[in-house]
């Protein structure tokens, strides 16, 4: 009897902390931007290359990089989070996009918000943080 209850404790355990270090640790090429349009409304989209796991922030930004490899100061970025596994070949869109929605720890990325200009712009996604990105796209 006692040995199903530690079991019982085990697997509780195992289900709560599970989710925290499932992340996936992205690397260049595990996403791929596929759509961009930044006239009304604005959106972009990407899809997964990989599986990736519940918990895993992807940071998206409009802002172009200095020669320095800081940021430029007048754009700003969002974040998404998965709340799910999100299959290889998953396509995420977002729509209607501007202001700062979620920037965490990357204010650094800038002050404007995220707002993707008609006479040009990109998407970056990066992870990690606005003083160390880990370039994914």
């Amino acid at each position: 009897m006692t040995t199903n209850y530690l079991f019982l404790i085990l697997l509780l355990f195992w289900g709560a902390i599970n989710p925290l270090i499932a992340q996936t640790t992205l690397t260049p090429g595990d996403i791929a931007i596929i759509s961009i349009h930044a006239d009304s409304p604005k959106s972009f989209g990407f899809v997964a290359l990989r599986d990736i796991e519940t918990g895993t922030q992807i940071f998206f930004t409009d802002s172009g990089i200095l020669s320095d490899g800081s940021f430029r100061p007048n754009e700003g970025a969002i974040s998404y989070t998965t709340t799910a596994l999100l299959p290889k070949g998953t396509v995420v869109n977002f729509t209607g996009i501007t202001g700062n929605f979620e920037n965490a720890n990357n204010s650094t990325v800038g002050n404007n918000g995220f707002n993707l200009s008609a006479s040009g712009d990109q998407v970056i996604a990066f992870t990690g943080s606005a003083t160390n990105p880990t370039f994914i796209f």
